[in-house]
């Protein structure tokens, strides 16, 4: 987790960023995703500690401006057996999280492991997204239901979709009444060209293959949508 800080922060990295990308990247504030499975496994075991190491690390660094998201995916499968595992699974990381959460609680950290011991007002993530994926998931849907998320990370961390994302956490507070929230999300994959421009566009090119195959010349062009003079015949 050191290195990668270190490699992200890096003057060089973050000018490739740029030049990549077209968004400027500040050197000093920093974001970590922590993302994982709580439906059995690792994830399940060691996400909330995860998190806890990485904002006890940023401390060390001295890296004030920092978020960690954390974003925890559930999916149920589709036998009995597993269905019941990955549903106990998520209610004993969702008490695990609440119990460090709330007003009274704390994380005890562990010594020999280097983790320092924090209160509630030090969360392990700034902003907790919980997903489900989907109940009795064949692989190929998991997998579909999963790049979702990897397409939600990209548009927050690489595109100016970042300052929206942003503006609706800051629109819900972190905790309500006491107690830590929980978010989630959703991706709709909508078009931004109306039908009703789709229907110009269609026009525009029947008309220009119309006259390119009776030897006329195209009159001149607007943006990406072709412009021709065309007489009914």
């Amino acid at each position: 987790i050191k290195l990668a800080l270190s490699q992200a922060m890096d003057a060089s990295s973050i000018e490739q960023s740029s030049e990549q990308t077209g968004l400027q990247f500040e050197g000093q504030s920093v974001r970590v995703y922590v993302v994982a499975s709580i439906s059995g496994g690792t994830g399940s075991g060691m996400s909330i500690d995860l998190g806890y190491a990485v904002k006890g690390l940023l401390q060390k660094l001295g890296i004030e401006n920092a978020t960690t998201p954390g974003l925890f995916l559930h999916s149920n499968g589709r036998d009995s057996r597993s269905c019941d595992l990955a549903k106990v699974n998520a209610f004993s990381w969702f008490q695990e999280y609440n119990h460090f959460a709330r007003p009274e609680g704390f994380y005890p950290g562990d010594e020999a492991s280097g983790l320092p011991a924090m209160d509630a007002s030090t969360p392990a993530f700034d902003n907790t997204y919980f997903v489900k994926l989907g109940d009795g998931l064949s692989e190929e849907q998991l997998k579909a239901n999963s790049e979702s998320v990897a397409r939600y990370l990209m548009l927050d961390t690489l595109t100016q979709a970042h300052t929206f994302f942003e503006s609706t956490r800051e629109a819900v507070p972190s905790t309500i009444s006491g107690s830590p929230a929980l978010r989630t999300f959703g991706l709709h994959e909508e078009s931004t060209t109306s039908q009703a421009m789709l229907d110009v566009v269609t026009e525009q090119l029947c008309q220009r293959v119309v006259l390119g195959w009776s030897g006329f010349e195209s009159v001149g062009k607007l943006g990406s949508s072709w412009l021709v003079s065309f007489t009914p015949w």
